[in-house]
Order: C-alpha cells, then structure tokens, then sequence
C-alpha cells in the first residue's frame, strides 16, 4: 500500500508534500485539491462522484486535477465529475441539464450535438 501511494504521489507531483498530522493545512489550493483527491483514489472505489473538485483552482490548476483524474481512473472503476466550467476535454461524455431534461453527450459525437434521455 505505501508503494502504491509513493506513486499516486509521484503521479500528482506531491512528492515534495510532508503527509500527516496537520501538514495539509500549509498546503496552497491546488495541492490540497489533488491531496483529496488521492485520498479518495487510495480507497480505490467502484464509483467516485467529484463535485467542483476544481472550483476553487484557476485555469492551470484545474486542468492539472483533470489530467491527474483521467490517469487515476481505469477499467474497474466509474468517475462523475461535477463542474460548471468550460469542456477541458477530459470526459467521455457531457451530461447536461436543459429545461428539466437531462442528456448526454459522448466526446466522441464530432459535432457534440449527440444525445441519449
């Protein structure tokens, strides 16, 4: 297990981070939003729902945490991620909520117009 979190570390570049008691609290926003969202990877769930992981993050940082959350997720395991920002291509598909309607649309749609209810 300690190897395993060396390299969700390594993966998050918080290989510089000290963990433990009361270390995260001198953390800066984006490394404690990819320190959380470690914790939850390490528990190694079947389905993970994100709810504005990166509201609090500006532009780069957020699409750190994207990129760190598509490399985390595999095969085994299901991620909805919540987030009212722009599209930063890491989603297979966009769920979407219209006129009390929900629908979705796959990434792979080429023009983004394709929807399943």
């Amino acid at each position: 297990m300690i190897g395993d979190f060396e390299r969700l570390l390594e993966a998050a570049d918080l290989h510089d981070v000290e963990l433990g008691p009361q270390r995260g609290a001198a953390l800066g926003a984006a490394k404690a939003a990819r320190v959380a969202l470690l914790r939850a990877f390490a528990t190694r769930p079947r389905v993970l729902l994100l709810d504005e992981v990166d509201a609090a993050l500006d532009d780069e940082s957020a699409r750190a945490v994207g990129r760190l959350t598509k490399s985390l997720v595999d095969d085994r395991m299901a991620c909805l991620r919540i987030r009212h920002r722009a599209a930063d291509g890491v989603a297979c598909g966009t769920f979407s909520l219209r006129d009390g309607a929900l629908s979705y649309a796959s990434r792979a749609d080429a023009d983004g117009e394709g929807t399943r209810s």
